[in-house]
């Protein structure tokens, strides 16, 4: 079995992680959902999620780790992670190559934890990426972790499918709001 785990920064997204937190309860999911300090950068804040997966980890010693952006929904069971398989990370690729971590499950084992610390240099390599590029980067160079393709029902967003036919019902059903919230300032600021 695995526990959900996410964090939040604020009172703004504390609202959203409550949305989280009840609709993994409505689905009898374990979940580890906290606020942690605002580090003052958005970058700063995503790069926490490696020393926070590391953290719960430990924390969760035998159980597996979902973990979910806190604006987030889970609107139905995740079946295929609730199945045994034989991988230490399943997420959704984009473009068949690129991968998104606003989903991640990652195995409590030695394989994942080693794939953490390289995602963590990589955080700190490269400071001024998104911590999905960093892991981009890292399982394209370091590709020895087993992994599962999630399909995008796992990580479903407006903005990936918008326009185009997909027959299936989103399981997790990611809000982007701090991606929704940067266009919006970006539109209003004076040009």
């Amino acid at each position: 079995m695995f526990t959900v785990v996410s964090y939040y920064t604020d009172s703004f997204y504390e609202q959203l992680a409550e949305g989280l937190r009840r609709s993994c309860e409505a689905l009898d999911l374990k979940n580890d959902i906290e606020r942690v300090d605002d580090s003052g950068s958005r970058l700063r804040n995503l790069h926490y999620k490696v020393p926070f997966l590391r953290r719960k980890m430990a924390e969760h010693e035998g159980s597996d780790l979902l973990w979910i952006d806190a604006d987030s929904i889970v609107l139905s069971p995740p079946q295929l992670l609730l199945e045994d398989g034989d991988y230490d990370l399943a997420a959704t690729f984009w473009q068949e190559w690129f991968c998104y971590s606003a989903t991640l499950f990652l195995r409590n084992n030695a394989a994942s934890r080693a794939l953490l610390d390289l995602w963590e240099e990589e955080n700190t390599r490269r400071s001024h990426l998104l911590d999905d590029q960093n892991l981009t980067s890292v399982l394209l160079t370091k590709p020895a972790i087993r992994i599962l393709r999630l399909p995008f029902e796992y990580a479903w967003t407006e903005r990936w499918l918008r326009g185009k036919e997909y027959p299936y019902r989103p399981v997790i059903l990611h809000l982007e709001i701090s991606r929704r919230e940067k266009s919006d300032l970006a539109q209003r600021s004076p040009a």
